[in-house]
């Protein structure tokens, strides 16, 4: 059974992106929402699409070798049965960026802390079957940041159980370029 999700979700166009947080977000074609990132998160949002082959790829898939350029700066999401992630594994990037490790916690947890709508935004892209891309300003460590966040849903190895693959990178960094 994939996730609580018992209906057939409505698919946005292929080659489209979803843009913005929670219930916000709007679809957009994937060129217009990537050329304001940088090779780094194409290079992701690339590896994603070829491994989806027209639908939601799976774990055994993307595997860790696969995606090693972007380990440290990707969070793994598992759905729970109650329609919830939990966050299995937090990029070393991101801790290292937040200095907050978020590992075996509910995206509820995260959402109710800091005012946001990830949990919305992620079930968002599950349901809708593509990227969803967004500029949130976050709170790391002494300041703000401005980051590039893409979230791609993907399935289990077995394809019964919905995931999500999180990655940020800093929106004013010149590599981004």
């Amino acid at each position: 059974m994939l996730g609580h999700h018992t209906k057939t979700p409505a698919r946005w166009p292929p080659m489209h992106m979803l843009v913005g947080e929670g219930a916000a977000m709007t679809p957009r074609p994937d060129e217009e929402v990537l050329a304001r990132t940088g090779p780094f998160l194409r290079g992701l949002h690339s590896q994603w699409k070829s491994a989806a082959a027209g639908d939601v790829p799976d774990r055994s898939v993307l595997t860790p070798e696969r995606l090693r350029p972007w380990l440290g700066s990707v969070s793994v999401y598992h759905e729970t049965a109650d329609a919830d992630f939990v966050i299995r594994l937090d990029g070393t990037r991101i801790v290292a960026w937040t200095g907050e490790d978020w590992t075996n916690r509910r995206l509820s947890e995260l959402d109710t802390l800091y005012g946001r709508d990830l949990l919305g935004s992620c079930r968002r892209a599950c349901d809708a079957r593509c990227p969803a891309f967004g500029l949130p300003i976050l709170p790391f460590q002494s300041e703000t940041k401005v980051m590039h966040r893409m979230i791609l849903p993907v399935l289990s190895a077995d394809r019964t159980r919905r995931q999500i693959l999180l990655a940020m990178w800093p929106a004013d960094d010149p590599r981004r370029q």
